[in-house]
């Protein structure tokens, strides 16, 4: 009896110790944050460079979603997109958890926030950045009683885009954002999306869709998903997919829109007359003013091999068009000198003229036979005759010249319109 006695006396005395001292220890915190971080005893007890115990097995789970706020831009040159927003991760560290520990002292706590550089943090990093900022400011997380952890990290990334631009300025691109751990494989490190429940302590996932479009592009489609893995041994992703589609007004107002306007002055040059001697300049001058939207429109595209860019195409065809024009010129006033200098043409056009000359002969033969009157004709000499023939059917091929390239220019011009109509990308919807 005695022996049970001195037993039961101890613990009693032991009770009253812990009953008396832990209040003393806590009496002087000034939070609820304070008297747990002295609780747990993470300056002492704590390792942060260990991960927490597995879930299950071996692997840790953690779960992530990666939100955009911004999108800053493309570089097609470049394919780069840069985007701003900010990645969730939560994940279960037990040796962080007082719930129904410390005789429920503390049940009434429900969460706490510690310094992120106080706990153990996942490796998950973004695999293919190009640049990468995360803000300078110290960031803290949230640590329920249960022992999980929440953190948020806004950053500004600059990624990978493998960039088409076979529709430009009509295309859509699909970029992704990756998300992995760098050393930690699938046994280790478990990567899932965060479904945000009602059970979350962080903000429902309003997409951010307020200010996220650009000037210049805007947002069609999202995705964020997990690849899956059966090897073990394998480092697991986390894919963030979006589809983005280029608002195409600038381009059509700047550059497609002038082009237009420039081939119809082509067209309609051909109604001038070629004795001013400045049709031949307005073209050679449109032709020049094409080449240098040409040279705009390369510097927007990246040099690449694998596709030819629609506007690039559309203004190839365009310098076409006007070149031909140009020399459609070139020949017209060739055609208008040779009818003013009255030169005898050669091989089919000697033919014609000899034609002309005849048929024009006989014509005045018959007339001065059936006339009855005895005045005197005047007699035309055969060269004379022959010359102006000439001059005459050099003016008819130049004006017939004209009007064939006219309705030319009008059909080319035409056939572009359906061009770009058709030539155009089957998934694009307008902004």
């Amino acid at each position: 009896m005695k022996f049970l006695s001195g037993i039961l006396v101890n613990i009693f005395a032991i009770a009253i110790a812990m009953v008396a001292v832990e209040p003393l220890e806590f009496e002087e915190a000034s939070s609820s944050d304070e008297m747990i971080w002295n609780l747990l005893q993470l300056g002492r007890k704590y390792n942060k460079a260990v991960r927490p115990p597995p879930d299950y097995n071996t692997t840790n789970v953690v779960y992530i979603n990666f939100i955009v706020v911004k999108l800053l831009g493309i570089n097609e040159v470049a394919q780069h997109m840069s985007l701003e927003g900010f990645t969730e991760m939560e994940w279960n560290d037990y040796r962080l958890a007082w719930y129904d520990r410390y005789n429920g002292t503390f049940n009434h706590i429900t969460a706490i926030y510690l310094p992120r550089s106080s706990i153990w943090i996942p490796d998950v990093i973004t695999i293919n950045t190009v640049e990468h900022k995360e803000s300078s400011q110290p960031l803290s997380a949230i640590v329920l009683a249960d022992g999980r952890v929440f953190t948020s990290s806004p950053f500004n990334t600059r990624t990978l885009c493998d960039i088409n631009m076979l529709y430009f300025p009509f295309d859509t691109q699909v970029c992704r954002v990756v998300f992995g751990s760098w050393l930690m494989v699938r046994a280790d490190l478990e990567l899932r999306v965060l479904n945000k429940n009602a059970s979350s302590v962080l903000a429902p996932d309003t997409l951010r869709q307020q200010n996220i479009e650009s000037d210049e592009y805007c947002i069609t489609k999202s995705d964020f998903w997990v690849t899956p893995v059966t090897d073990l041994g394998a480092c697991q992703e986390a894919v963030f997919t979006i589809v983005i589609q280029r608002k195409p007004l600038f381009y059509v107002m700047n550059l497609i829109m002038p082009s237009f306007l420039i081939l119809i002055i082509c067209a309609f040059s051909f109604f001038l007359p070629p004795d001013t001697g400045d049709r031949l300049s307005l073209n050679i001058t449109l032709m020049l003013t094409l080449m240098v939207f040409m040279q705009i429109v390369a510097g927007y595209t990246p040099a690449q091999s694998d596709s030819v860019p629609m506007l690039t195409r559309f203004f190839a065809i365009v310098v076409a068009i006007s070149a031909v024009s140009t020399l459609g010129s070139v020949f017209q006033l060739y055609c208008c000198y040779r009818g003013h200098e009255a030169r005898s043409s050669s091989g089919p056009m000697r033919t014609a003229q000899a034609a002309c000359c005849s048929c024009r002969a006989g014509r005045d033969r018959k007339n001065n036979t059936d006339s009855a009157r005895g005045t005197e004709v005047e007699v035309i000499p055969h060269a004379d005759a022959s010359q102006a023939a000439g001059e005459n059917l050099w003016l008819v091929i130049g004006r017939r010249l004209d009007w064939i390239l006219f309705v030319a220019m009008v059909t080319a011009i035409s056939s572009l319109v359906v061009f770009i109509c058709h030539f155009r990308n089957p998934d694009y919807l307008a902004c």
